[in-house]
């Protein structure tokens, strides 16, 4: 699937993406990056770059579900 994804896209086109639900930030405090067809993007000046290092992926994952653990009820 990987080989059909762009490693950049626009700000343009992860708007869109986000307005129609295909596109998930975890939250204002994780920063610049969302997650959109199963990768993480971080965005930059010129839009939005394809994370493809499994070690930043595995990060950011660890990250989005600590955040979700922490804003769920009861969580820490």
């Amino acid at each position: 699937m990987s080989e059909s994804l762009p490693l950049l896209v626009s700000h343009d086109f992860m708007a869109l993406a986000h307005d129609a639900g295909l596109a998930e930030q975890p939250g204002p405090s994780f920063g610049a990056a969302c997650r959109y067809q199963d990768f993480w993007w971080l965005a930059y000046a010129d839009g939005w770059l394809r994370v493809t290092d499994p070690f930043m992926s595995t990060e950011l994952d660890a990250r989005a579900a600590r955040l979700r653990n922490a804003s769920a009820p009861g969580g820490t």
